[in-house]
C-alpha cells in the first residue's frame, strides 16, 4: 500500500473487503481483526486514510461506513476520527 501507483486498487481492495464483511460469508469478526491488522501497518498509506476517513467527493457505501464504526483505532486516531466525522456531518 505504500506504492501510490496502485492506491486506487488498494482502494477498490478496501471497499471490496468490506462488502465481503458485509456479506457474512466470512465471519465479521474474523474480517474485521484482519482488516484491523491491515490498518495498524498501513495506518499512513493514502489508501488506509481514505478508508477511515473518506476522501473528498467520494460516497462511501454502507459497508464501509460500517467498517469504519467497527475498526479498533488508536485512542489518539479514534478521536480524530470521530472529530472528524462530526465536522463532515454538520457541513
Amino acid at each position: 500500500m505504500a506504492d501510490t501507483r496502485v492506491d486506487d486498487g488498494c482502494r477498490q481492495l478496501l471497499a471490496a473487503w468490506a462488502e465481503v464483511r458485509q456479506s457474512e460469508d466470512i465471519p465479521t469478526e474474523l474480517m474485521t481483526d484482519i482488516l484491523n491488522q491491515v490498518v495498524v501497518e498501513h495506518l499512513y498509506s493514502t489508501p488506509i486514510s481514505a478508508l477511515i476517513f473518506g476522501e473528498p467527493g467520494v460516497a462511501n457505501g454502507k459497508a464501509v461506513i460500517e467498517l469504519r464504526k467497527d475498526l479498533r483505532l488508536p485512542a489518539a486516531l479514534s478521536a480524530v476520527q470521530i472529530a472528524h466525522e462530526q465536522a463532515s456531518a454538520e457541513a
